[in-house]
């Protein structure tokens, strides 16, 4: 993703990203659609992901917001995340289910 904006850069690409969603409901949701413009023409195309939560939090809402941003740019544009970038949501998995392992005997 370091190559990205240079390259969005030299084809006049412009990306800006809108938070979706609703909160409040038994079916909250929170996402993110992230549009592209071909400056040039203003021709534009989009993408957007979201899923159901259960949490009003800012906290986890700021941190959704923020991976959507990176999973629709690596969506669109059809990259494989370094392991290093892509540890959010196992941290966001973690924090949210300890697991104990037993020994079955």
């Amino acid at each position: 993703m370091e190559g990205l904006k240079a390259t969005l850069d030299k084809y006049e690409i412009d990306i800006r990203h809108e938070p979706i969603g609703r909160m409040g409901t038994d079916k909250s949701f929170i996402g993110m659609k992230t549009i592209f413009t071909y400056m040039p023409t203003e021709e534009e195309d989009h993408v957007e992901f979201a899923h159901l939560v259960d949490t009003d939090k800012a906290q986890d809402m700021g941190s959704y917001q923020t991976y959507y941003r990176r999973y629709n740019l690596l969506c669109y544009f059809n990259l494989i995340p370094e392991k290093a970038l892509d540890d959010d949501g196992e941290r966001v998995q973690q924090r949210q289910s300890k697991t104990t392992v037993r020994k079955l005997t």
